[in-house]
């Protein structure tokens, strides 16, 4: 979540999950005054609400109503990526691909993920790295490179059998990249950011 346009002094913030609750730790250096927040797990952003109606308090500010502003974020976020993904679609059709979904299997790795292993499942990719068995799930094509991500993103999740959808334009996505029509490596787009895994040919 954005702070950087309500936090004004030098921070340190984390959020963290763990099956059952998710935190947020927020801490004003110059200060010296620190917030721990704790909520159910979800995919809701309570701990963040919380967290900054604290702090607003803390300061001597009146308190934004952060559920609607978090939802106004949201909301513009979901917009951007909806329309970047319908570009894409239109710019870059699988058509206009000559690369086969057997074309992206094999392994990828990632000095911090480790290995990552996709593999070709009928109409659709299966994504699986080595020892986070969290993020297992299916990558659906909805473009010439362009994958959704539809595992469970989170590598704390309950692992479930994850059933291929129509793409929607979430937020994550896996790029590939190719140098003269060969797979060489891959961007994958989340919740942490991007990733940038690079292919294996040595197995």
């Amino acid at each position: 979540m954005v702070l950087a346009g309500y936090v004004r002094n030098r921070r340190v913030q984390h959020e963290g999950a763990q099956r059952g609750f998710r935190a947020n730790i927020w801490c004003d250096l110059e200060a010296g005054t620190g917030v721990f927040v704790v909520t159910n797990l979800g995919i809701g952003r309570a701990h963040f609400a919380i967290t900054n109606h604290i702090i607003q308090r803390c300061r001597g500010e009146t308190p934004l109503d952060w559920i609607a502003e978090i939802d106004r974020l949201d909301q513009c976020e979901l917009n951007d990526r909806i329309a970047s993904f319908v570009q894409e679609r239109e710019d870059r059709p699988i058509s206009s691909s000559g690369l086969r979904l057997d074309d992206f299997s094999g392994t990828f790795r990632h000095p911090g993920f480790g290995v990552l292993r996709i593999d070709s499942r009928g109409d659709h990719l299966w994504f699986q790295i080595e020892h986070l068995s969290g993020f297992d799930g299916p990558l659906m094509r909805y473009s010439a490179i362009g994958f959704e991500y539809q595992g469970e993103r989170d590598s704390m999740a309950w692992v479930r059998l994850a059933i291929p959808r129509e793409p929607r334009g979430d937020r994550a996505r896996v790029r590939f990249t190719a140098e003269n029509g060969i797979v060489n490596g891959l961007v994958w787009s989340d919740w942490f950011g991007t990733a940038q895994f690079v292919r294996d040919r040595t197995g």
